[in-house]
């Protein structure tokens, strides 16, 4: 995925999670804009999950949530970006394969999904589906 000149999120390859944005299940060799979504600063692709942050410091995920990835405190999985609650003023992004963390401006790191080998951060084991402050504050 990447983010055009004027914001726009385009994705391509497997689609089969819903992973590129554009509303359903389909892989392209091509690129795919993400639907409904304002202009994006930064997109970051995990195993089967997108995020995005927006140019207003919100991040929007999308695709595969069996373990939490996408934020918003189901397993659900959904084809279409949507806000994850309980974060902003965030300016980086990163995801992994089934896990994601956001960094605010001020330097607090959150983040959710998949945990079983420590990727949250957090001490535990354990997957969380809501971003969770972490104990690593970046300058």
């Amino acid at each position: 995925c990447v983010v055009d000149r004027a914001g726009g999120v385009w994705c391509w390859g497997r689609g089969s999670d819903g992973q590129l944005g554009g509303g359903d299940t389909t892989s392209t060799s091509g690129p795919t804009q993400a639907l409904s979504l304002p202009a994006s600063a930064a997109v970051a692709a995990g195993g089967r999950h997108t995020c995005a942050v927006l140019a207003d410091g919100r991040v929007f995920c999308w695709g595969a949530n069996d373990a939490g990835q996408l934020g918003d405190g189901s397993t659900d999985g959904r084809a279409a970006p949507a806000e994850v609650p309980g974060v902003a003023d965030v300016v980086a992004i990163s995801a992994g394969a089934a896990h994601t963390c956001a960094r605010q401006r001020a330097g607090a790191v959150f983040c959710w999904g998949a945990n079983d080998a420590g990727q949250l951060g957090d001490g535990v084991s354990l997957q969380k589906t809501t971003p969770q402050l972490g104990r690593l504050t970046c300058p």
